[in-house]
């Protein structure tokens, strides 16, 4: 059996099976393989992929409420907050005090942020990206917070392939709330 001799390996090559599958749109194969891995995995860390790539499944197949909820369970399991919409002021408050640390950075030390180590906030970066494809498709109201979040973890933790996306967010975010020169 390939779960007992060979997990790791089992592990990376479904999620690799799972992946294609999302990108193809194929859910019988999607539904097969993760329910295996799921089925399999000896720890939660170990299904982490595989539920974000059933978020990532959902939001193909414009389940979108589906892969809300996915994610939140998710989330939730992991500790983190659950997103807080637009108008919620202390959100606006924690933007601004994002934005005041990002204009007291200089351009060099940004440019020399190392990259993310932890799987887990790297994990939570592509979560929270499926997210943010989610809302902006469903519930605008709460893009901030997820935005936020996300430029949270890469000043703190560092940069990793979806910082890029958070920080032209945030950018865009407080350039909408009518603060340009916090944008910039």
């Amino acid at each position: 059996d390939h779960w007992q001799h060979q997990y790791e390996l089992s592990i990376e090559l479904f999620q690799a099976l799972i992946d294609v599958a999302c990108t193809l749109n194929d859910k019988e194969v999607v539904s097969k393989m993760s329910g295996e891995l799921l089925l399999h995995a000896k720890t939660y860390d170990d299904k982490l992929e595989t539920l974000r790539l059933l978020v990532r499944h959902r939001r193909v197949l414009m389940d979108l409420q589906e892969a809300k909820r996915l994610a939140y369970e998710i989330l939730q399991h992991l500790g983190e907050e659950l997103p807080r919409v637009t108008t919620d002021p202390v959100l606006e408050k924690d933007m601004r005090v994002v934005a005041n640390n990002f204009a007291n950075t200089s351009d060099e030390s940004i440019l020399r942020f190392e990259r993310i180590q932890s799987r887990k906030s790297i994990f939570l970066m592509g979560l929270y990206n499926e997210l943010l494809i989610v809302f902006y498709l469903s519930e605008p109201a709460l893009l901030r917070a997820v935005i936020l979040r996300m430029v949270q973890i890469t000043h703190l933790e560092g940069i990793c392939a979806m910082s890029s996306i958070a920080l032209a967010n945030f950018g865009a975010a407080l350039l909408a709330s009518g603060d340009p020169i916090q944008a910039y």
